[in-house]
């Protein structure tokens, strides 16, 4: 007589919520979840109310659920930690950037006509890095130098070899000593606050090259952003922007003095 084969906890548990009789709801429930990884748990109970007599017209508890909870995505952006909700964010993005900038989805089409600036913030340099560089397909050496320098600890500033792009050298500092690590600190602290900062700058900017005062300019002239965050090998933070004028930028000018500046 042969043995019974062994499964492992989560096969078990996986084959028992199969079996049952409230499976259906079940899935259905984790599959509006889009697939998340780490879902969150709600607790709690909604009632509908007749806004008029009071009457309650429905009534859902979470403890009536399967699992006696009820499960949502979590939205997280990461990657590393949902890669289901990081893709619909994606997704969105993609999407949302898409429309504003040729229309769609609700936004006129002449919206592609509008003058746009695509831009990336990069942060400074805080200490040299190893790093993948690539042309024409090839692999270029990391940092190449004839004369060989070290620096002031006695450690290579520059390196000879041919990093792959998942190599997890790269982004590390070349000596760990020289790099500034409390300025790459402060700068993923506060890259947020500087990308606010330059988002207030921009409209004085444009004020005063027209010639006009910001109240003025706000009547004339609108800024739309788009950014996406993201992380470079050295892990500092990175933004890469579409900026959009409205159409009426070009009449202000003509509008208010005749021309437009150079």
């Amino acid at each position: 007589m042969s043995e019974a084969p062994s499964f492992s906890p989560d096969i078990l548990a996986a084959m028992q919520r199969a079996a049952m009789p409230d499976f259906d709801r079940w899935q259905r429930m984790v599959y509006a979840t889009g697939g998340c990884a780490q879902p969150v748990r709600l607790h709690g109970e909604r009632i509908t109310l007749d806004a008029g007599t009071g009457e309650v017209l429905d009534v859902y508890r979470t403890a009536d659920e399967p699992t006696g909870f009820l499960l949502t995505a979590c939205g997280n952006r990461r990657a590393s930690r949902c890669p289901a909700c990081s893709a619909t964010y994606k997704d969105d993005t993609y999407h949302l950037i898409i429309s504003g900038l040729r229309g769609g989805k609700g936004v006129p089409e002449d919206v592609s006509g509008h003058p746009r600036v695509f831009a990336t913030f990069t942060a400074p340099s805080f200490g040299s890095v190893y790093a993948h560089r690539e042309k024409g397909g090839k692999t270029l050496p990391c940092r190449p130098r004839r004369d060989r320098p070290v620096c002031a600890h006695g450690q290579p500033e520059g390196c000879g070899l041919r990093h792959d792009r998942d190599d997890p050298q790269v982004g590390q500092p070349l000596c760990v000593s020289c790099y500034n690590y409390q300025g790459a600190v402060l700068w993923n602290a506060h890259a947020g606050r500087l990308w606010q900062e330059f988002t207030k700058t921009v409209p004085g900017v444009f004020a005063r090259r027209l010639g006009v005062s910001r109240v003025e300019l706000r009547r004339t002239l609108r800024l739309s952003y788009a950014k996406v965050a993201e992380y470079q090998s050295r892990g500092l933070v990175h933004f890469h922007a579409v900026i959009r004028l409205r159409r009426e930028l070009w009449t202000a000018r003509s509008a208010i003095h005749g021309t437009w500046p150079s």
